[in-house]
């Protein structure tokens, strides 16, 4: 039985090292900008918002956020519309 709690807690230590060291080690990068390119940048992700997949499959309209970059039909768009 106290076999049993020595691995539990030895696992939940483990686990929550591993969370911790994810979540801090993770970088934030500060791209500065002239405030009226953020205004309109932010302007044009408003009038991007309601976009969607033809097919359900990073097809149709959102296209155009990974041909920017060269990439193909298909190829996931997540963060592309934001650059």
């Amino acid at each position: 039985m106290k076999h049993k709690i020595i691995n539990k807690v030895m696992l939940f230590i483990t686990f929550s090292l591993i969370i911790c060291n994810v979540s801090l080690s993770q970088k934030r990068y500060v791209i500065s900008c002239d405030w009226l390119l953020l205004d309109k940048s932010h302007e044009i992700a408003l009038q991007e918002v309601g976009t969607i997949e033809k097919t359900n499959k990073n097809d149709g309209d959102v296209e155009k956020y990974v041909a920017i970059f060269g990439l193909g039909s298909g190829t996931q768009y997540c963060a592309a519309g934001q650059y």
